[in-house]
């Protein structure tokens, strides 16, 4: 085995490992087929030579193992059901980990789930889904019948390839009325509903015929991420709905992942496909398509320019997410970082060296002062574009103007920040800007350390054209197999292992690595001539920052804050005065009000 593929035999015995049974080399087929597993390299050997043995990536075989664990422990999981694991791991990771092509089958699996159900199983899932209706009023025989409908509907859409939406109507009435129900960012109702179901056929028919591109397959992934995210932000307030609150649970990677093959579909239909021509009239979707192919929520066009250095920013995190990512995952066959390990015979004790540490990529630190560098420069256009709207006046007066950091109050009240960085901003927007700083009294909500305050110091060290340094640090090591049973002529001094304090572990072990480092020291009884000892090592790193932030961590942290900021002032660009500043720029592009959004709140 290379040292960064798999063979099947080398997957297989990593499940065996982990005290799961043995898969079979058929199965692998049967994956690779429904896009659980990616397609194999296997190189020639030449004329008459024949083929190397398949072999995977790590992502893969770690994506391989993590399905088998999904099968013993979520037993009424069918197999077919695991092609969310797939889809989920590719909206949060990418195509860098699942390619496109497993996407592409694995979302056709997905579409193939219903058609290995049992009747009696969707009825029960679907009697379930209905039951949820329970809050709007209508009658225990109303959501029967609206169930019996979907599960006929259902049926009949497997044998003909066709979803008669017309038969479900008058039982959605019966069930919903005519109201719209949710707020106006996720609106549900009769027409929504068959409308969205129009829109599966259509997906379903496209990714048949492959005419989704590579494009619009990544932006609509970029989407689902953005879903998700803002899905875990919202829930509490969604799920204390009166009408679809019971809709809503808590979010959780599970509920994430079986969710994924129906979250993508979903945002396919909206984001390519036309409504249905039978539906009625939709509510508008809280996503757009920018001329990038980026999806952005619906926004005033004075946001627009924010919205694509943010959606920038984010994309560029991704890319630097997938440069780490294996600098990121600790594998034990082989291992990331490879140890070596010898007896101090004078100390007697066991010592363990780095002996090799794939370097951090050069590009990393470029990246990552770019990714905060948009980031910045989104919240720096948010307050030129709040001065606009509060003095109705042209750029002239905003030339110096920015978004604030700052970590203290005496720096808040500074003329710099007053009279430069915020002039010409009203009393209720400062107000605004004044509770997300690092320094206000609720900003531990935020996290430790802030995101803002994370932010300021990577563009200083940007603008006084110092990168930041990267380097790798140790996550955790174990566990150390091997320290319970003897070696040859020697053995763990326990005693004095015990001694060693957990301050004394951290510091040895949580420290910047580089090759030929000293990861620990393990002490030992030698009472014997030639001893040997070993223990077995899994190691996990992540590139590190500063006083030891993870890079990666830190930069999602800074781009989920920075997104919600901007769309916690959203509802500052749909007023009135906010409309009459932007027809007073002479521009011809229309002002369309966007659906109210939430973000931080305005506690």
């Amino acid at each position: 085995m290379s040292d960064d593929t798999y063979t099947f035999d080398a997957m297989a015995a990593l499940v065996v490992e982990r005290g799961l049974p043995a898969p079979g080399k058929r199965a692998a087929d049967g994956w690779i087929r429904m896009g659980l597993i990616d397609q194999p390299h296997r190189p020639g050997l030449g004329r008459a030579g024949g083929r190397e043995p398949r072999r995977w990536p790590a992502t893969q075989a770690a994506l391989f193992l993590a399905l088998h664990q999904g099968r013993v422990h979520l037993p009424r999981t069918r197999l077919r059901e695991l092609a969310n694991l797939s889809l989920y791991v590719w909206i949060r990771e990418g195509d860098g980990v699942i390619p496109m092509s497993q996407v592409r089958r694995a979302l056709a699996t997905w579409f193939e789930i219903p058609r290995h159900t049992s009747r009696s199983a969707v009825r029960a899932a679907v009697a379930t889904y209905v039951e949820n209706f329970r809050t709007l009023g209508s009658s225990r025989a109303d959501r029967r019948a609206l169930a019996e409908a979907m599960v006929l509907a259902r049926e009949r859409q497997l044998r003909t390839g066709r979803y008669d939406a017309e038969l479900l109507r008058p039982h959605l009435e019966a069930v919903f009325g005519e109201q719209v129900l949710g707020p106006d960012t996720l609106p549900f109702g009769v027409d929504v509903y068959l409308d969205m179901l129009a829109r599966l056929d259509q997906v379903e028919a496209r990714l048949k015929a492959a005419s989704y591109t590579d494009d619009q397959l990544t932006s609509a992934r970029e989407a689902c991420r953005v879903a998700l995210d803002r899905n875990r932000e919202e829930w509490p307030r969604l799920a204390l709905r009166a009408d679809i609150g019971a809709l809503f649970k808590q979010p959780s990677i599970w509920t994430e992942m079986r969710q994924s093959g129906q979250i993508i579909v979903a945002v396919l239909g909206a984001m390519f496909e036309a409504g249905s021509p039978a539906g009625g009239t939709p509510r508008p979707t809280a996503l757009t398509v920018n001329a990038s192919g980026q999806a952005i929520p619906s926004t005033p066009p004075a946001m627009l320019e924010m919205w694509s250095k943010c959606l920038r920013g984010h994309t560029q995190l991704e890319q630097l997410r997938r440069m780490v990512a294996q600098l990121s995952v600790g594998q034990t066959q082989p291992p990331l970082i490879r140890v070596r390990q010898h007896i101090d015979l004078e100390a007697s004790e066991l010592v363990a060296l780095v002996e090799d540490l794939p370097p951090v990529p050069e590009e990393a630190p470029l990246l990552s002062a770019e990714v905060a560098y948009n980031l910045r420069s989104a919240l720096n256009y948010l307050v030129g574009e709040l001065a606009r709207i509060d003095t109705r006046s042209e750029p002239e007066v905003d030339r110096l103007q920015a978004f604030p950091i700052v970590t203290q109050r005496e720096q808040w009240q500074a003329r710099t920040v007053q009279n430069r960085d915020l002039h010409g901003l009203s009393k209720r927007h400062r107000a605004m800007i004044e509770r997300l700083q690092p320094f206000h009294p609720r900003a531990d909500r935020f996290g430790k350390p802030h995101p803002l305050s994370v932010l300021q110091a990577l563009t200083n060290d940007d603008k006084y054209r110092h990168r930041p340094r990267l380097y790798q640090r140790l996550a955790y090591i174990g566990p150390l197999v091997g320290v319970e049973r003897p070696g040859h002529y020697c053995r763990v001094d326990l005693a004095k292992l015990e001694a060693i304090s957990q301050e004394q572990w951290e510091a040895m072990l949580f420290r910047e690595l580089e090759a030929g480092a000293e990861l620990f020291r393990l002490p030992l009884i030698i009472d014997g001539a030639s001893p040997t000892f070993s223990v077995d090592i899994e190691a996990l790193t992540y590139v590190a920052m500063g006083a030891g932030l993870s890079l990666v961590q830190s930069l999602s942290g800074i781009a989920a804050m920075v997104a919600a900021i901007l769309r916690d002032f959203q509802p500052e660009f749909d007023t009135p005065r906010a409309r009459a500043a932007w027809k007073e720029r002479g521009s011809n592009v229309d002002y369309l009000p966007s659906p109210p959004v939430t973000g931080l709140g305005a506690a």
